[in-house]
Order: C-alpha cells, then structure tokens, then sequence
C-alpha cells in the first residue's frame, strides 16, 4: 500500500480486497486562520477569549468509496508542524513547546450526512500567534483504520494554520464549511457559513 502526504484529501487501497477510502481533514468552529495585529497582543479571532466548545477542533473524516459509510479511526497521531503531540490524563497536550496549547478530545460528535459519529479530535486550545513565528503552520494527521478485519494505515493528512498581519480598520471574512472541503453524493449539501471581523471583532 502506498501512504501519501496530502492537503485535503487522501485515497486509501485495503490490498487485501481494493476497498478504497476517501480521507480529508475537516476543521469544525474554523476556519484555522488567525490574524495578529502589530504592536499588540489582539488577535482575529482570539480563540482564548471562546468558550471551549466554540474553539476550532481538528478531525479526520474517513469514508469507504464502495458503500459510503464513515469509517472511525482506531489510532491518530496528531503533528503540529512536524512535532508529534503527546496529551495528558486531562488530554491536554504536554509536549514541551505546545504544553496547554492543544487538547485532544474523544467522543467528539461528528455530523457527517445528517448522522453523527463519535469520534476523536484536536481541539485548539489557545492562541496559535507565534508558536513558530509569524508564517503558516501546519497540523497533520496519521493512524490506522479497520477494514474487513485488516488495519491499514493512513499518514499525513493535513491542514494549514494561516497566520497573517492585520492592521488597522480592516474587515477580514471567514468562510467555513459545515462538511470540509468535500461533496461525495449528489444529494449532498454543504452549509458555508461567513464571518466578518472589523479590527478584531465580529
């Protein structure tokens, strides 16, 4: 089986029966896109300043091509630009660097075609201005998944953290999906939902 390093999506072929699996990052309460203000500790949108459950958390969404049904990861392994991320009893990362940054989350629901999936995700927890800077970042995912009673793996699945400059005045428009980037079935529909900001406030 071949592991590709991807944004966005990734195929996955079981070779013990060619089952194929569509596989892509999806970031709820997103998008991951922070911008800092010069000169100040203001941040748009400051992710601290959420109530734990309104903050974006990170979840990989697998879904077998054949019969379409959403397939649970049995082990992740979540990377913050490289870095794999190692979590406490109370889930909360305490990796040196990204200590109380990130918390990994079980039992998360997922709603994925109107149905909801219990499953495992990253949920950001503080502010991602500067971990490594003011340039993007990057969270991946790796893990393995059950099919037909094999365990296959999937590696790097992942998605950008856009840091920007803000300054000023300026209104900045997020656009977030209900759904991640895909549409698999042609009866499918994809709620986006935009938020606008002027100077750092909704």
């Amino acid at each position: 089986m071949n592991q590709n390093q991807v944004t966005a999506s990734l195929a996955i072929v079981a070779v013990s029966n060619g089952t194929t699996v569509n596989g892509y990052v999806r970031v709820d309460n997103g998008p991951l896109i922070q911008a800092w203000t010069k000169g100040s500790d203001k941040y748009t949108p400051d992710f601290e300043a959420l109530a734990e459950d309104k903050r974006p958390i990170v979840i990989v969404v697998l879904r077998d091509v054949s019969s379409g049904r959403i397939l649970i990861p049995s082990r992740l392994v979540f990377k913050y630009n490289g870095t794999e991320l190692a979590f406490g009893e109370d889930g909360l990362c305490n990796t040196e660097q990204f200590v109380g940054m990130f918390k990994r989350v079980t039992g998360y629901n997922v709603s994925v075609d109107s149905q909801s999936y219990p499953m495992t995700g990253l949920r950001v927890m503080k502010n991602l201005v500067p971990i490594s800077g003011y340039d993007n970042d990057r969270i991946t995912v790796s893990g393995e998944v059950e099919i037909g009673g094999h365990t296959v793996a999937f590696n790097e699945l992942a998605t950008d953290v856009v840091i920007q400059e803000s300054s000023g005045k300026q209104y900045e428009l997020f656009i977030t999906s209900d759904k991640g980037t895909q549409i698999i079935n042609p009866s499918e529909v994809l709620t986006l939902k935009a938020s606008l900001y002027s100077g750092g406030d909704l």
